[in-house]
């Protein structure tokens, strides 16, 4: 069977120019293609999930894809975005862009959720596993919340891991709590386990590392690696307490007044602050900080 082109935009709108595209194993398939490949009459496009080697991993003795079914043809009011082989259960996405020994003895290793967020982040040089899913490292394969067979082959003993959930982690209980299952999990085999939380846009967009990379690159995100936090810290030595974001309404209040007052007021060492009134900068008296809460509070009344 011949499978035909790329589904370039949407690897370009992940941060993967075209000239890499031909390292990667994304094919856009007719409803006959994707029925032979995943078993649904549905155009889209797919990805092969293969082992980090290269080897597709196998489900019913057939090389086991995922697929990206076109707009309109699932019914529903939040049909799935993406659909793995019936019965199949869960494998991780090993890219082929991960870099070489990544996967070696107590190396950095990232978890994300997807596909495409796994590829712009090897790309970039951050080795990284994909899951089809927030709870996609474990299925009915194995039990009651073990790793499934391909990540449990993975020496995680020793291993720093970070994990790269998108930004709407903040507002999902559902997510942070499946977030929470595999950090009690990955700490049970040993691994040293870290968050990496993106920032939502100040409009409100979600971010995936993908969108961010794309959005202010790859130094930006290294930045914000550079700040995860553990996702357990212990009360004492008794009583561990897991990872949870920091109150994100005040904290987006905070970042929207910021633009606003950042080209308004300005601190001077020593003088003091000042405010810029149409073309020149004027001394505020009193106390910085009152001088700066004064407006805020009068903005945010507003």
């Amino acid at each position: 069977m011949s499978l035909s082109t790329f589904p370039s935009q949407e690897l370009i709108a992940s941060g993967l120019p075209p000239e890499i595209h031909y390292r990667l194993l994304y094919r856009v398939v007719t409803a006959e293609e994707s029925q032979e490949l995943t078993g649904y009459p549905l155009s889209g496009w797919v990805v092969p999930m293969n082992d980090p080697e290269g080897e597709p991993f196998i489900h019913d003795g057939k090389p086991f894809f995922r697929l990206k079914p076109d707009p309109d043809q699932l019914k529903g009011e939040k049909p799935p975005k993406y659909l793995s082989p019936k019965g199949g259960g869960c494998r991780p996405y090993f890219s082929p862009l991960m870099p070489k020994g990544a996967l070696g003895k107590g190396k950095l290793l990232r978890i994300t959720e997807g596909e495409k967020k796994a590829d712009c982040l090897n790309h970039h040089g951050f080795a990284t596993i994909g899951l089809s899913g927030v709870d996609a490292w474990t299925d009915k394969r194995v039990g009651h919340q073990e790793l499934i067979p391909e990540l449990a082959d993975i020496d995680w003993s020793g291993r720093q891991v970070l994990l790269v959930f998108d930004s709407d982690v903040t507002v999902k209980d559902t997510v942070r709590e499946a977030l929470h299952r595999l950090v009690r999990r990955l700490s049970d085999k040993g691994a040293s386990v870290s968050v990496v939380l993106l920032p939502c846009e100040l409009n409100g967009d979600k971010n995936g590392a993908d969108d961010f990379i794309c959005r202010h690159g790859a130094d930006a995100y290294r930045a914000i690696e550079d700040i995860a936090r553990p996702a357990i810290t212990w009360k004492n030595k008794n009583t561990p307490v897991m990872w949870s974001p920091e109150p994100t309404e005040s904290h987006y209040k905070a970042l929207t007044a910021w633009t606003i007052f950042d080209g308004t007021y300005a601190i001077r060492p020593n003088h003091g602050l000042y405010r810029f009134d149409d073309s020149h900068w004027t001394a505020v008296p009193g106390k910085d900080r009152d001088a700066v809460r004064r407006p805020i509070h009068l903005w945010m009344d507003h």
